[in-house]
């Protein structure tokens, strides 16, 4: 996913630029979106796994990538029944994927150590 986001990050900056022209929170919007998903099934698997509040960030270090998985997942799911124009598969794994490692690296999915610099 990551690697993704490097190779395709210049397409992804370039959607965020021509939506902002028409909605100036839309970067925000959409990550934050990815964050609220993130929440969600993050609450799910603490919730599952009967792990305290307290080993959140030690339970994220250890489950990141299911965490990311289960986040594209979701958009995906809600991509796919949502009324918005469709486009392959393939297509919308992509852009998901770039935008959920775009909140990745702001910190909206996955979580920010304690101890870490804002950014």
């Amino acid at each position: 996913m990551l690697k993704d986001y490097y190779r395709y990050g210049s397409v992804l900056e370039s959607a965020y630029h021509g939506v902002e022209q028409q909605n100036a929170d839309a970067r925000f919007l959409v990550r934050r979106w990815a964050g609220v998903t993130y929440d969600t099934q993050l609450a799910a698997a603490l919730k599952g796994a009967s792990k305290p509040s307290s080993e959140k960030l030690a339970f994220v270090r250890n489950n990141a990538a299911v965490l990311v998985d289960a986040v594209i997942e979701q958009l995906l799911k809600e991509y796919a029944s949502s009324e918005v124009i469709k486009v392959e598969q393939e297509t919308a794994h992509l852009a998901i994927s770039l935008i959920v490692a775009d909140a990745v690296v702001e910190c909206e999915v996955l979580e920010r150590s304690p101890n870490a610099s804002a950014a």
